[in-house]
């Protein structure tokens, strides 16, 4: 037993990590970790202020964004969100995409680091490796672009001003995130 934990050992190279190869992964391990983090910890609170101060209208929603689960509470009313607007799918494929990244970063540096000499010699390995990169970067583009967080912001809109009401700065070409807030509503991005 002690000699196969030694043989191991030697044969391990961890001189990848100083490679173009080794390091990308080592990134892409990091990077994938937040990226995940980061979409299953945000939060959205918002506020509405009614003609009477005495009653106010909030609602709250957090990961994995399913709009038609929020309720909005006040003083003498419960009502539900409607669930035409949900963006659950987008933020559930973007979570996805950021574990299955980890965990194929991860099974990449193994492999880099115990089976290099494998990898230097069977030509089928780089050319897989190459194949899942190429792979994961679709997915990637897919799940962060501006389309799927464009779609989630304008739910949250929709969800915000009925349809047959324009927010303010709709007409004036203002970015969604830039744009003044409407008078009565407090939100709470983070």
């Amino acid at each position: 037993m002690q000699s196969t934990f030694s043989a191991a050992k030697t044969m391990a190279y961890w001189g990848v990590f100083k490679e173009p190869r080794g390091l990308i992964r080592l990134l892409e391990f990091i990077f994938a970790i937040f990226a995940f983090a980061t979409a299953v910890n945000g939060a959205s609170r918002l506020i509405i202020n009614a003609p009477t101060p005495s009653e106010q209208l909030s609602a709250a929603w957090s990961y994995p964004y399913s709009l038609s689960d929020v309720v909005i509470t006040g003083t003498n009313t419960s009502e539900r969100l409607s669930d035409s607007n949900g963006i659950k799918p987008s933020a559930e494929f973007f979570v996805f995409t950021g574990v299955t990244s980890f965990l194929l970063s991860l099974a990449a540096c193994i492999m880099y680091v115990f089976f290099d000499v494998k990898y230097r010699q069977d030509e089928r390995l780089p050319l897989l490796d190459l194949l899942i990169t190429v792979l994961w970067t679709i997915f990637w583009i897919a799940g962060s672009s501006e389309t799927k967080w464009f779609k989630s912001r304008t739910a949250q809109q929709q969800q915000q001003f009925p349809s047959s009401e324009q927010p303010p700065y709709a007409q004036q070409g203002v970015d969604a995130m830039q744009a003044p807030k409407r008078p009565g509503i407090i939100d709470n991005r983070t």
